[in-house]
């Protein structure tokens, strides 16, 4: 006879990096009277159950995804254990720079696919791993910043965020303007100035003709 499936309202749920604790058995003493085998990950020397700040992004699986998904956004670092890695994104990807999106977007999918690979393997499901994990989290980035139709400053940060995107139109070119001195009118003179100012100096000059 199979096990039964476990209970949605299960308060403990298996990791995603240790195949061991996909096992469930009966526990009397669970509210649910069904509750996950404490086991070891594969990321931990003690007994671990799974709970957010472990599946984001404390876990090797799910912290390489997130690593391989910054080095994509052009965000190379390494991924710190949770919460503090919470902080870091929330300050990293504040903006609205076309890296900034980017960003934001990679998160939310990122979010979104581990949280798909954890109950494929709650429920017995085949898993998507490591490499079909990023494409799918990649697709959905390019899919959704493919609205985008602003226009977005020349920085390095942009340009390889376009790039990533196949989107180079996104980024606002230079304006070249050239510029002359043009005599004035007869009987006219013109007077060009400048000036400048800091913190504790101010200067300025001007210069005035009436011909070129």
């Amino acid at each position: 006879m199979s096990e039964p499936r476990p209970k949605s309202t299960t308060p403990l749920y298996p990791v995603i990096c240790s195949s061991t604790l996909f096992r469930y058995v009966n526990n009397p003493n669970s509210p649910f009277m069904l509750n996950w085998r404490d086991l070891p990950a594969t990321t931990s020397n003690q007994p671990v159950v799974e709970h957010l700040f472990h599946l984001f992004f404390n876990c090797d699986f799910s912290g390489t995804l997130w690593n391989n998904v910054l080095a994509w956004c052009g965000l190379e670092r390494l991924v710190d254990k949770a919460p503090e890695e919470w902080i870091l994104i929330f300050h990293l990807i504040k903006g609205k720079s076309l890296n900034k999106l980017m960003a934001q977007a990679a998160f939310a999918a990122t979010v979104y696919w581990i949280w798909a690979e954890r109950n494929k393997i709650m429920y017995g499901e085949d898993k998507y791993g490591h490499k079909q994990l990023f494409r799918l989290i990649t697709r959905n980035v390019t899919i959704r910043m493919a609205s985008l139709k602003g226009r977005f400053k020349d920085t390095d940060a942009n340009k390889l965020a376009a790039k990533q995107l196949g989107r180079m139109e996104l980024i606002r070119q230079p304006v070249v303007k050239f510029v002359k001195w043009e005599k004035p009118r007869n009987r006219w003179c013109k007077l060009n100035a400048d000036g400048s100012l800091s913190s504790n100096n101010a200067g300025y000059g001007g210069l005035i003709r009436n011909e070129g």
